[in-house]
């Protein structure tokens, strides 16, 4: 069974309530159940960094970096590389792109960002102050999520954007911005592939 453990987090100097007044979660252990905790009963704690959700201008500088970095790349790596687009890219019809630009940014980044990451911070107590062990972890699991659905060497090229990914999280904390980045990253792709 997994337990969501609620502890007070208090100054050393006093009993201070922290900022907004409300202990905060402290995961224990199994992940998919504290990943669906997180999403279905608290999207508050991963709207943004500080206490402070994400705003729509700083999502959308990121998807708009986002985009400038991914379409050279995917130009590249994918429309003039060795690896190429593949079937799903070069034909891509309405039910792919609800895939691509909606389901897939949706389950990747709950699975790898609100499981995978925040478990493996839960799990080393909070210490992982530079966050280098969750970003590595969750770029090899998104390669690997790849690569079972696409023909080898194509999941190298889903790398720099899982690098990007795992440690955009690690600097917002966010969610919301993590989809949003990893939408405009797949749209990057498709549109140079079906272009």
């Amino acid at each position: 069974m997994c337990n969501l453990h609620m502890k007070s987090m208090t100054s050393p100097v006093g009993s201070r309530p922290p900022p907004g007044g409300q202990p905060q979660p402290l995961i224990q252990s199994c992940l998919p159940t504290v990943a669906a905790e997180k999403i279905i009963f608290r999207l508050h704690d991963h709207a943004g960094s500080a206490g402070r959700g994400p705003t729509i201008g700083s999502t959308l500088a990121l998807c708009v970096l986002a985009l400038s970095v991914g379409l050279p790349i995917a130009f590249v790596v994918l429309a003039k590389g060795p690896l190429g687009c593949s079937d799903s890219l070069l034909h891509a019809g309405l039910p792919d792109l609800l895939l691509a630009l909606a389901i897939a940014p949706l389950i990747e980044e709950v699975a790898l960002r609100a499981g995978l990451q925040d478990g493996v911070r839960a799990a080393r107590g909070g210490r992982n102050r530079s966050g280098w062990i969750e970003v590595v972890i969750a770029t090899l699991a998104f390669v690997a999520m790849h690569w079972a659905r696409s023909p080898w060497p194509l999941p190298l090229a889903w790398a720099l954007p899982g690098l990007a990914l795992a440690g955009l999280y690690v600097w917002r904390r966010s969610l919301i911005q993590s989809i949003a980045v990893h939408a405009a990253f797949n749209l990057a792709a498709l549109a140079v592939c079906t272009a």
